[in-house]
């Protein structure tokens, strides 16, 4: 069976981020991890995200840590002729213990998750896509949630507020 190149992609960049910022991390194994993705966007913005949110404890008591890739692509910007969109990507973590904000944020997202079970949304063509699977002891997907506005993105704005002095980069591409 052939993959389209831009899935395939796609995939492997995923795919790529994920372990290359774990390795960094001796904190694992998780016990409870959240994937939360953003893809897409509109009005020449693009967005591609994937954040990994994990408890070195037991259950959800924590300590949480959390790897970042996000890349953008801006195309009202003005790049050069060669490259008319310019595209930033960036890895970076956060370290709970030493980050009290996270912990917060991790306690709201219980209910946000509760809240967002079985809403419906309207559809939204020029917002990126959020979604969050989470997973138990690090190997079985259990939930997965979707919107492009309501509850789960309202959290997730509030969260990227709360944690914007928390993130330590840790490589550009």
């Amino acid at each position: 069976m052939r993959i389209c190149p831009v899935l395939a992609a796609a995939c492997a960049e995923i795919a790529f981020a994920a372990p290359v910022l774990a390795q960094d991390n001796p904190r694992r194994p998780e016990h409870v991890r959240f994937n939360l993705v953003q893809s897409g966007g509109g009005l020449g913005v693009d967005l591609e995200e994937n954040v990994i949110f994990y408890s070195a404890g037991p259950g959800l008591s924590g300590p949480w840590f959390v790897d970042r890739s996000r890349t953008e692509t801006d195309c009202l910007r003005r790049g050069s002729p060669q490259n008319p969109c310019p595209k930033t990507s960036v890895y970076e973590g956060i370290d709970g213990t030493a980050c009290p904000a996270l912990e917060s944020v991790m306690i709201r997202l219980g209910p946000i998750r509760k809240a967002e079970q079985g809403s419906a949304h309207p559809l939204v063509t020029d917002t990126p896509l959020l979604s969050l699977v989470t997973f138990k002891n690090g190997l079985i997907a259990t939930e997965r949630l979707s919107e492009y506005e309501g509850p789960l993105v309202d959290w997730w704005q509030s969260a990227q507020e709360q944690l914007k002095s928390c993130w330590k980069v840790r490589g550009r591409g």
